[in-house]
């Protein structure tokens, strides 16, 4: 088995498990209140984390700045989602929001001169009419 296989399998689940507990949270909190309290497990995990890794923390003036401002856009994210799951069936909230990398595919491409192949851009393609379908 590839090495990053099986991490990027738990990261499926893991975001399966994150895009579905916000339609529960939301049915008892305000999308407000509950991104604070995503915020707070964040940070109860960070502060595990860093307890039981030896935490020696680096700085670089770049990459500090883009880790806050991925930091940023993750509460961000997450507090449009709660929003949106507390208007909208979970379903095609999670859905429709699991178009990200086709945001981070065209910053690459445009960006970092990264490629899209021919396959990637049908599977861009095949993903954005999916969502059209199951939104309709």
């Amino acid at each position: 088995m590839k090495s990053w296989l099986l991490p990027a399998l738990v990261t499926v689940l893991l975001y399966g498990l994150w895009s579905y507990f916000p339609k529960i949270s939301v049915r008892y909190l305000s999308p407000s209140s509950a991104v604070v309290y995503e915020v707070i497990g964040s940070m109860i995990f960070g502060a595990i984390a860093i307890m039981l890794m030896g935490f020696n923390l680096q700085y670089h003036p770049k990459g500090a700045f883009f880790s806050l401002l991925t930091g940023f856009c993750l509460v961000l994210a997450g507090f449009t989602y709660l929003v949106a799951a507390s208007r909208g069936p979970i379903a095609l909230v999670s859905a429709v929001s699991a178009l990200y990398p086709l945001v981070t595919l065209i910053l690459a491409a445009l960006l970092l001169g990264e490629t899209i192949t021919i396959k990637q851009g049908c599977g861009i393609a095949l993903a954005i009419v999916s969502v059209i379908l199951m939104a309709s």
